[in-house]
């Protein structure tokens, strides 16, 4: 009897999706990549190690804010070097504050091809839990709140209770949707340059989000790095109640563009309502607003959100679906420049080279003279090496990434 061999499948990862094959990229060997769990005040230890063949890559805290420790916000080329293929990165930083956040990669479309994975913050005291169902947003608690279903878009993170209180042999099912939802600058024309806002120390700025003119379509989820907003209002278009479409724009905002509405890039947008200039918006939540590091701009509408600039640091904001971010969607938020803390020592710098003739090799341990890097390590299997260890307080970590194959097709 003919039998066939067993394919090896040892660098095959098992996912939800399409049957066909992809390439993924992945931390430790899982997709989604090995949860963190740690407490409040913990300070995080995490080593990773850029085992990719020829990608450069970098992790992002999505959510911590990173007070005193901007450089290891994870954004390549505005916090840190890339860390190319063969380096290792040490991330070092304070756990707060507490809630349900993720890791991800903050370079390309990494995120997408399986980059990312679940970093939890506990408390170290156990609060009992109401009997309710939306209980906190973006690592910051909310007035308790019953609901059907909960819309989540990419970035954002909601805490929620359930209460199973039918028999023993009852199955209870939670079912997940997904929804689909250059310098040359000037009203009418898209800016092809990086934009960056200068935020003095301790003051308080209200921003306004707008999602009109050529821009609607999208819903986008706007993620600040370093903060979390505090929401005072959200301005929505006109939606069709049985298929979701807008059917009108917001008209709280004028473009004042010069042009009819609908072909307005908006990009000189102000009140229409010359009253609410100068900060003055009516029915804004100022008792008790919500706080979220990404907040939904809705498509033909606006958020308008205040934060206040008392963490010194270049920080990143831009819409979180990947595609939006690739093609631009983004601006730097320079706080408090002349409070930056120091970069770590011997924090790597990224720069031109310019050829000034040959020098001396470098000298490797154990190995002579190299012309290039020492102990560089590309390619191979991945082994699972992560572990945890608590000392003094300490949490450490070891992550490698690596490219494998796998049957999930990502959109």
């Amino acid at each position: 009897m003919k039998t066939n061999p067993i394919p090896d499948t040892s660098d095959i990862i098992t996912a939800d999706g399409w049957v066909d094959s992809k390439l993924v990229i992945v931390a430790n060997g899982t997709l989604p990549g090995p949860s963190i769990e740690v407490y409040e005040g913990q300070t995080v230890i995490v080593h990773v190690k850029n085992n990719l063949p020829s990608e450069a890559t970098s992790i992002h805290w999505h959510g911590l804010h990173q007070r005193d420790t901007p450089w290891m916000d994870g954004v390549a080329f505005v916090t840190q070097c890339p860390i190319e293929p063969g380096q290792s990165f040490t991330y070092q930083f304070t756990a707060a504050p507490k809630g349900t956040f993720l890791y991800h990669s903050h370079i390309g479309v990494q995120r997408t091809m399986g980059l990312y994975g679940p970093f939890i913050i506990r408390e170290r005291t156990t609060e009992p839990m109401p009997d309710l169902t939306v209980i906190a947003a973006d690592g910051y608690y909310l007035k308790p709140a019953t609901a059907d279903s909960v819309i989540i878009n990419p970035g954002e993170r909601f805490d929620c209770t359930i209460v199973a209180n039918k028999q023993m042999n009852q199955s209870y099912w939670i079912r997940a949707q997904t929804y689909k939802c250059g310098d040359d600058c000037g009203e009418q024309k898209i800016c092809n340059c990086m934009y960056s806002l200068d935020l003095e120390h301790d003051k308080v700025y209200q921003l306004v989000f707008i999602n009109m003119g050529q821009g609607k379509g999208w819903s986008h989820p706007v993620h600040m790095h370093g903060h979390a907003f505090y929401v005072l209002k959200m301005g929505y278009g006109s939606y069709n109640n049985i298929t979701g479409l807008m059917t009108g724009e917001n008209m709280d905002v004028d473009c004042e563009d010069g042009v009819p509405r609908d072909v307005s890039f908006c990009n000189n947008a102000t009140w229409a309502n010359a009253s609410w200039l100068g900060g003055n918006v009516p029915g804004l939540e100022l008792k008790s607003p919500p706080r979220k590091d990404t907040i939904i701009v809705p498509t033909g509408g606006y958020v308008v959100v205040r934060i206040k600039a008392d963490n010194p640091g270049v920080w990143f904001m831009h819409c979180h679906i990947e595609l939006h971010n690739m093609n631009g969607m983004a601006v730097m938020i320079n706080e408090s420049f002349p409070k930056h803390p120091d970069p770590p020592k011997g924090f790597p710098r990224c720069g031109n080279f310019d050829y000034q003739g040959k020098g001396p090799g470098r000298y490797c341990p154990g190995e002579g003279f190299v012309a290039f890097i020492c102990n560089m390590v590309v390619g191979g299997v991945v082994i699972l090496v992560m572990h945890l260890v608590e000392k003094n307080g300490m949490i450490i970590f070891k992550v490698l990434i690596s490219s494998k194959a796998s049957s999930e097709d990502f959109l």
